[in-house]
């Protein structure tokens, strides 16, 4: 054998050997690692977002966090790191108090917004319904609202109750999922016979398997090098996630690009008609349970702070009337309570008053607050109607 040629080979066995340890380090580093240091936020772990949305049970979650587009971002100067603590109660549900309590007046169901992604367990929009109204809130978070009613979730004593359906800008058109089941349902979402037989056991098998798919997700090393690449190449080159827009100006705000796209969509472009059609039947099928019905509608962060959108990513012309009120109406025209939160988080803005976090798609605390105490009175006033 010809003197070095053993050199390609020992080459080849130490890549090889590299590989395989670091294939080891990261498969051992996402079984014994906590959850702390897998889960940029601690909403994806506490919700299940990577075993099928089966969230976690009888859990009090505390981390270290930042945003979403922080995350999608992945530059470290944009992180506003916070603790928040993420408590679920036995089914399942985001709730501050850590058990289901006996009946009560007021319902809570929505997206994220609804379950307070972002903020901690006393800053949620539940607990300030609460501390607002005086009365107890049930939260349904997370949980979309045709899931509650199709596996009858509400128990028999929430009839007569409000439920307060909140739903941000960017998941109400004719594309999101959820409005989509209530465009093509005509039950109710009753199952009944095999096909409750069949759901019933699809759940079974994802509780059972959920854990490992979620496992098989996760990679230390994969992490790792996705945030080094990401700080290097926004450092050398300004490059960054095109899902993300970082405003032009000195107020740090990160912006969702799918949100800044949809502000120059009109009504019919978003088929809101369809949307409010979606929602009534929604309403018709909560008020056979003898539920009463109120809409919250949250505007997305780029549309109550236009003027921090870097300017280049904005659409030519937006919608006039504004597409929020349009849809307000559209659902008030058959008869559904309805709240649209623009008008005063637009006033709030223009005070410089920051009601989402720089770093995410999500309200902050203020924002909050701010939209309990602009639902209460449509609130206070069904109520009394009843």
């Amino acid at each position: 054998m010809p003197k070095g040629s053993s050199h390609p080979r020992l080459f080849c066995s130490v890549l090889l050997g590299t590989l395989i340890g670091l294939v080891l380090l990261d498969r051992m580093g996402a079984l014994l690692l906590p959850p702390q240091a897998l889960f940029f936020r601690g909403w994806e772990y506490v919700s299940g977002a990577g075993r099928y949305n089966i969230p976690r049970r009888r859990l009090v979650f505390r981390e270290r966090e930042y945003g979403d587009l922080a995350n999608m971002l992945g530059v470290e100067q944009y992180k506003e790191w916070r603790m928040n603590t993420y408590t679920m109660d036995e089914e399942g549900y985001r709730n501050a108090h850590g058990s289901r309590r006996a009946a009560a007046p007021l319902l809570l169901s929505g997206d994220s917004f609804a379950a307070g992604v972002g903020n901690t367990d006393e800053q949620t929009f539940a607990v300030e319904l609460e501390r607002t109204t005086g009365l107890t809130v049930e939260p349904y978070v997370p949980g979309d609202l045709s899931l509650l009613l199709r596996e009858n979730r509400f128990p028999p004593s929430a009839s007569g109750s409000l439920l307060v359906w909140e739903r941000v800008e960017r998941n109400l058109t004719v594309d999101d999922a959820e409005l989509q089941k209530w465009m093509r349902d005509t039950s109710c979402l009753q199952l009944t016979g095999w096909k409750r037989s069949l759901e019933d056991w699809k759940t079974r098998v994802k509780r059972v398997i959920g854990d490992w798919v979620e496992y098989t997700h996760l990679s230390p090393v994969r992490l790792l090098g996705e945030h080094l690449f990401q700080t290097l190449r926004f450092s050398w080159t300004k490059g960054h996630a095109s899902a993300v827009l970082p405003a032009e100006d000195d107020s740090d705000m990160l912006f969702f690009a799918k949100d800044v796209r949809l502000l120059g969509q009109n009504a019919e472009q978003r088929q809101l008609d369809a949307v409010a059609d979606a929602i009534a039947h929604a309403r018709d099928c909560l008020a056979r349970r003898g539920l009463g019905f109120l809409v919250v509608l949250v505007p997305d962060k780029s549309h109550v702070y236009l003027s921090h959108v870097p300017p280049s990513s904005l659409p030519l012309a937006l919608p006039s009337p504004d597409t929020m009120e349009v849809l307000q109406g559209l659902l008030r025209k058959r008869r559904i309570a309805t709240v649209n939160l623009l008008p005063a988080f637009r006033a709030h803005a223009r005070r410089n008053e920051l009601l989402y976090w720089n770093d995410d798609t999500h309200w902050n605390a203020e924002g909050i607050r701010l939209a309990a105490q602009t639902v209460v009175p449509t609130v206070r006033m069904l109520l009394t109607k009843k």
